[in-house]
């Protein structure tokens, strides 16, 4: 089903457009897919442009200049221009026992079947990440009643969700970032299959954990996200022990003021080291560093590497030098600079004002001071 739906062209990246019409014009079925269409018609920006076509990878990699094929299980097609990247993807089906049956013994199987646009709308997760979109025409290609949903402002899963969910069920965690990210519902059905299978979850590789909890610490409030997860009883499968620090309410009012003091000092939530080290921060209001259940969290449960758990450390180490300015300030220019652009510095400076450690008379003189420096060093 299409509807001629009017998006914001001028937030549709014009690469994006110009990729999809030159397969259109070889031919091929070809639209902007998935999250950037479902972000155009709810009003936001999108990051990425994905793109999916009917064009087999081969035939993509003939059309489009400068393109390279990526994968080897699931094939893609990768194209750069300027500053931006966009992926590719063939329509894909499911697999038949028929397709089972006929693949060579030990060649994976599941996800490398070419097939039609409604059949790919099918194999996606929710309805409203199965949108197509035809910039030319201006169209909105609608294979599960996904804008009947962006309407209604609910994530529904695309077939039964216990199975899918039992599928991958990290698709829980997905389900719950998206709600928050679009202010949306999770519709009843979905929800109900969320409590049910919200213990498989303890079964997912660390690092498709860990990839889902980034994000959700990139939305606007994740303070939100965990307490909901709290109530579904997702938070103990996955984080047990800031489930353990939802328990206590007098934890759970240091852990949230911490959190919600991001905004309030500027956490880059685009710098990964710095987003890393505002959430120990914030959980070190509760536990410490000597305490078995900080490591468990730190590496078992969210999986920080040594380099963020290293520069959480330092910065941390490096907030008691920013308590003392007369050190500082006995030191010449070229010192001084030294101290000013220290790789932890600006992380620093953000944690001793999460934790309070800092009082603002020293935040502003620091602040000031990177200022005055920015201002004499216009290259730093």
């Amino acid at each position: 089903m299409s509807s001629a739906t009017e998006l914001p062209q001028n937030q549709i990246d014009p690469l994006a457009s110009r990729i999809v019409e030159s397969l259109q014009k070889g031919g091929f079925e070809t639209y902007l897919v998935g999250g950037c269409v479902r972000d155009l018609l709810v009003g936001i920006t999108p990051k990425d442009f994905d793109i999916a076509t009917s064009a087999q990878p081969e035939e993509v990699k003939r059309l489009i200049p400068r393109s390279h094929i990526i994968g080897r299980r699931f094939r893609l097609v990768l194209v750069r221009r300027q500053e931006s990247q966009f992926e590719i993807a063939t329509f894909r089906r499911n697999s038949t026992p028929e397709d089972i049956e006929s693949t060579d013994p030990g060649q994976k199987t599941g996800d490398n079947y070419f097939g039609t646009s409604e059949e790919d709308a099918f194999r996606r997760d929710f309805t409203i990440n199965a949108l197509f979109y035809d910039p030319k025409k201006q169209k909105v290609i609608d294979h599960v009643h996904g804008l009947k949903d962006i309407r209604a402002r609910l994530v529904r899963m695309i077939g039964s969700p216990m199975k899918r969910l039992e599928e991958d069920p990290i698709r829980i965690l997905r389900a719950l970032r998206l709600a928050h990210l679009l202010n949306f519902q999770i519709e009843e059905e979905l929800r109900e299959a969320i409590v049910a299978q919200a213990p498989l979850l303890q079964n997912s590789i660390l690092p498709r954990v860990r990839e889902e909890f980034i994000k959700i610490l990139k939305l606007r409030d994740p303070m939100s996200v965990f307490l909901e997860m709290k109530d579904l009883g997702i938070l103990k499968q996955v984080l047990p022990t800031i489930d353990a620090i939802l328990e206590d309410s007098e934890k759970t009012f240091v852990f949230e003021q911490r959190m919600h003091r991001w905004q309030e000092v500027g956490v880059d939530k685009s710098n990964l080291l710095e987003l890393t080290s505002a959430f120990l921060v914030s959980i070190a209001g509760v536990l410490t560093a000597e305490n078995p259940e900080w490591m468990q969290c730190s590496k078992e449960e969210l999986g920080y590497s040594k380099l963020e758990y290293g520069n959480f450390e330092r910065a941390c180490s490096l907030v008691e030098s920013l308590n003392r300015p007369d050190k500082y300030l006995r030191k010449g220019p070229p010192r001084r600079k030294r101290f000013l652009t220290q790789f932890e510095f600006d992380i620093a400076l953000k944690i001793g004002a999460i934790e309070g450690s800092i009082p603002p008379t020293l935040l502003y003189f620091w602040n000031q001071e990177l200022r005055d420096f920015a201002t004499d060093s216009p290259s730093r």
